[in-house]
């Protein structure tokens, strides 16, 4: 038997028949196992490919296309899978929408930890192989699923659109920059480069809060409403139903595809607000009395020079136009 090719394929009942594999050695977590990780790739799958960047992602995608693959996995950080997404929308190569795979081959992993397969990436494709090689999500006594998610497009005023997971503005995007220009170069990883990048923001609205500094003004509409225009330590929007140590501030009692949050410098209790996130208890704090801005919105617009999509910054080239976000598409994504 071929080492991609199932037998008595069951594409039509709706599970992958067919795997491609692409690891970009200069993931975060990559770098220090990239040799292992391509042998057992290449032991298990025939078409395994190794990519740097958007261009190397984007050939390799329409080649598995051409060669009928509709199960992808991907091996590494969130810029990675936001540069295949980008492809799989924006390029359109496959006639249906492959399924995905996602292991944490990054630093940050913020959508591996969502929506990918955690833990040692290995074992993960082993399984993998498994359970392609028996059609069953049920391999070994471990069980998985497959998960929709919606993919948001980002409209950039004067530029292509992107695709992803994950859009932060204000405070977000100054600490994307701040782990691009300080923690990367310093090639810290994992939790530590998370916990760093979490405390550059958390100093800033600190400070913002005490009238130290000011938030970034912005102006955000909500499906073609505007919400608020005033000064912001944190603006995001994300298909993600967790964030970071599992996080979930998202309040669910409207109807949207995107999960929005913003929080300005004065908003009360975020210490215990997140501390209530993380004992599991719930997002109530984040709440519009305590100063929070939370719904859920098939399209927002929000007026900034630039943002980060899965810690890929992105810059508007119109003036007084604004980024735009709505849901570019569905993808199913196999986890655990």
């Amino acid at each position: 038997m071929p080492k991609q090719m199932i037998s008595g394929c069951v594409k039509d009942a709706g599970f992958p028949c067919r795997a491609g594999v692409l690891i970009n050695p200069l993931g975060g977590r990559n770098r220090s196992c990239c040799t292992r990780l391509l042998s057992t790739a290449a032991r298990l799958f025939d078409l395994v490919r190794q990519v740097y960047g958007p261009r190397d992602i984007e050939s390799a995608l329409k080649d598995f296309a051409e060669r009928g693959i509709d199960f992808i996995i991907i091996s590494g950080g969130d810029g990675t899978i936001q540069a295949a997404l980008t492809v799989l929308f924006r390029e359109r190569p496959f006639t249906s929408p492959p399924f995905l795979a996602v292991l944490p081959g990054g630093t940050t992993n913020l959508i591996a930890g969502d929506v990918g397969i955690p833990g040692n990436q290995e074992k993960a494709m082993k399984r993998l192989y498994g359970f392609l090689e028996n059609q069953d999500l049920s391999h070994e006594g471990i069980k998985m699923k497959c998960v929709k998610r919606p993919v948001i497009r980002l409209g950039i005023p004067g530029a292509r659109d992107e695709y992803g997971m994950f859009v932060g503005a204000a405070g977000i995007e100054r600490a994307v920059r701040f782990f691009q220009e300080h923690i990367r170069k310093r090639k810290l990883s994992g939790r530590t480069a998370v916990f760093a990048s979490a405390m550059h923001f958390f100093w800033n609205h600190l400070k913002s809060s005490l009238k130290q500094a000011s938030g970034i003004e912005t102006a955000v509409k909500i499906n073609g409403k505007l919400l608020a225009q005033r000064d912001f330590s944190l603006v995001l929007a994300t298909t993600l139903e967790r964030l970071f140590w599992g996080l979930n501030p998202f309040v669910h009692d409207n109807d949207g595809c995107l999960h929005f949050l913003a929080l300005p410098p004065g908003a009360r209790s975020l210490w215990l607000a997140l501390f209530s996130l993380l004992m599991k208890r719930g997002s109530d704090r984040f709440r519009r009395d305590n100063g929070y801005y939370s719904v859920n919105a098939d399209r927002i617009e929000i007026y900034t020079k630039r943002a980060a999509l899965d810690g890929q910054i992105f810059m508007a080239q119109g003036q007084g136009q604004p980024l735009t976000l709505d849901c570019g598409g569905n993808l199913s994504f196999v986890v655990l």
